[in-house]
């Protein structure tokens, strides 16, 4: 997805011409693949999934090192960037000349840019499943130029770049060969008279998509990439029909935001895409030519939150690699025989179907998914059979997994804790979450050490669950969050350590704890010295049952405490709060606040060297305190 940062008028803006290199075959100069030949299936992010936001001080080396899941992915990461940045120009100047599309005021991720790439066709490695990781190094590469800056982090898209102004300079293109025609044009609805019909590659912004500007599209037959920015509603709610049929040499075609409902049929005309992106639109179906699309190597449905369906037979879509969609909308189902798009590396949703639908069953051979995965409706699961079908722990890419259940089975308590059983992913895994599941336990593999590279827990409504696993095994958890987990009364030894492991500090790597909505914890005991020895953030909300604090004194890192509504928390801990902590925040516990509000007050000498404590909203100054 390729993001607008501001909502704002540019009439007027200069139309860009630019001359591109030769767009031949790069017989003589892509990437050399058998320098690349370890790669095998490994074609892992760079940094897409990394929980720290890139800085213009971090290095490419830094980047590649923050993610990758294995070391063989970060030689084969080095290997292809040592081949690009030193001995083959030729396609990463054809990524330099490619970004000219994007003026300055636009944004876009890692993954988006990468995947308009491909679809240029600018990399052809014999082995196509690196194609990926050669487009990654080279992106990062150019972060590394300050051709693309970093701008912001995004909650949806991760980290957003935009395009240096200053970097895009004539000079980047001296000693490339070039045509002698104009193909590359970043042009507003003023500049639309300038461009010739011979033009290819064009990123229009307007402010209003009407019959007008579909007019003149219309002719630009040659047109291979056409990228549509409208900031205001259009006059119709859908694309002309007849707009397809003269555009036939679309290879890339960019509407997302664009104020539309629906496509033509006539999309399926175009035989030659590769890149369709109709993301955040108000599209509530694609047409069924879309299966006609046989080159199509992304589809990007994300924010489409009125897509009710896709294509019946999605299934022939035998290139597509990346199918970024939401399941959180208006989506009712997958297409049955999912499982055959074998090339697919992205889909970041799949809803579990019933009797007509897609069976789990169907990403069992999809070995080549990677980054995140949310699978929906696991409750139309019928038996542990099935649930092994899905095949999960094959899957070496996937760094992120989502398990949703979307209803309760107060019948199922077994057969779903048997079904989440046989969901275990792939040890590589990075994060998971698990939401809404109904069994009384979590599942023996949550707490298993060999998950050594499992940075973040996030467990929602799991409210039938009695105890928390010993999630304090896991030697690499830096973030843990629990909500709504009504069935929790006591956390013990047990969510510390398992029985008969006593020389292992728990947690050793955790630096983030929340615990939010757990309605009936009561005892918080097992806390033993050089537990949690990393733990910088530590937030108890919404536990009313929760009389005693564990002890705090072990915690030497802390630095944040928040306790929210925790009404019957009598007082803070007997050995008060580690010398280390910055600030305190005490909303809703009218006990404790009033042991801490003044001098004289029990727990006030417990309080009295953190440098900002925070009272029902009211700051509690150093200077109120003597």
């Amino acid at each position: 997805m390729v993001l607008r940062s501001k909502k704002k008028s540019v009439k007027g803006m200069a139309v860009q011409k630019l001359s591109e290199i030769s767009l031949k075959p790069f017989k003589n100069c892509k990437p050399k693949v058998e320098e690349l030949s370890r790669a095998d299936q490994s074609v892992s992010d760079v940094a897409s999934q990394s929980n720290k936001s890139y800085t213009g001080s971090t290095t490419i080396t830094d980047l590649l090192e923050m993610t990758e899941s294995s070391a063989l992915d970060q030689s084969v990461s080095k290997v292809a960037l040592n081949s690009i940045t030193d001995h083959e120009r030729s396609p990463k100047m054809s990524c330099r000349l490619f970004s000219r599309l994007f003026g300055p005021k636009f944004e876009f991720d890692k993954d988006s840019m990468v995947q308009l790439w491909v679809a240029r066709g600018i990399f052809e490695p014999e082995n196509e499943k690196i194609i990926e990781i050669v487009g990654g190094t080279v992106f990062y590469s150019m972060v590394e130029d300050n051709l693309f800056v970093p701008v912001r982090y995004d909650n949806l898209y991760g980290q957003l770049f935009a395009v240096n102004e200053n970097m895009l300079d004539s000079n980047l293109f001296e000693g490339e060969e070039q045509l002698p025609m104009e193909d590359f044009m970043l042009a507003d609805e003023v500049g639309l008279v300038s461009i010739p019909s011979t033009i290819k590659h064009l990123s229009l912004f307007c402010e209003n998509f009407d019959l007008h500007i579909v007019g003149v599209l219309k002719s630009f037959p040659g047109m291979q990439t056409l990228m549509l920015h409208c900031e205001c509603a259009t006059d119709f709610n859908h694309v002309s029909h007849d707009l397809f049929l003269h555009l036939k040499h679309l290879r890339t075609l960019d509407l997302h935001q664009l104020d539309i409902t629906e496509l033509p049929s006539s999309v399926g005309d175009l035989e030659y895409l590769h890149y369709l992106d109709v993301s955040e639109t108000s599209i509530k179906y694609l047409p069924e030519t879309v299966d006609s699309l046989y080159l199509l190597q992304t589809l990007k449905l994300k924010g489409c939150l009125q897509l009710c369906r896709l294509p019946i037979n999605t299934r022939h879509l035998v290139r597509l690699r990346h199918l970024d969609l939401d399941i959180i909308g208006q989506l009712k189902s997958m297409p049955v025989g999912l499982g055959s798009l074998t090339s697919l590396q992205t889909l970041s949703g799949f809803l579990v179907g019933k009797k007509d639908g897609c069976y789990i069953g169907e990403l069992k051979n999809l070995v080549n998914l990677r980054g995140s995965l949310c699978i929906s409706r696991l409750e139309n699961i019928s038996s542990p059979d099935e649930a092994e079908q899905a095949n999960l722990s094959n899957k070496k890419h996937i760094t992120k997994l989502q398990l949703q259940w979307s209803t309760c089975h107060s019948d199922r308590v077994q057969v779903e804790e048997q079904i989440l059983e046989c969901l275990q992913p792939h040890f590589g895994l990075k994060e998971l979450e698990i939401f809404f599941f109904n069994g009384s336990k979590l599942p023996s593999w949550i707490s298993d050490p060999s998950f050594a590279q499992i940075v973040k827990i996030t467990l929602f409504k799991c409210r039938n669950c009695s105890l928390l696993p010993s999630l304090g095994m896991l030697p690499s958890l830096q973030f843990l969050e629990i909500y709504e987990m009504n069935g929790v009364r006591v956390i013990d030894q047990v969510f510390h350590r398992k029985n008969g492991v006593q020389y292992l500090h728990a947690f050793p790597k955790l630096e983030k704890l929340e615990l939010d909505t757990l309605l009936n914890l009561e005892v918080w005991d097992g806390m033993e010295d050089g537990d949690f020895p990393k733990l910088l953030e530590c937030r108890f909300k919404q536990c009313p049952k929760l009389v005693s604090l564990p002890s705090l004194s072990y915690l030497h890192s802390l630095k944040h405490l928040e306790i929210i509504a925790c009404s019957e928390l009598r007082s803070l801990p007997d050995d008060g709060i580690p010398a280390s902590v910055e600030t305190i925040i005490v909303k809703d516990c009218p006990r404790i606040i009033e042991q801490c509000r003044y001098p004289n007050a029990r727990d006030w000498s417990k309080i009295e060297h953190v440098s900002s404590v925070f009272l029902d909203y009211e700051e509690i100054s150093p200077q109120s305190r003597y």
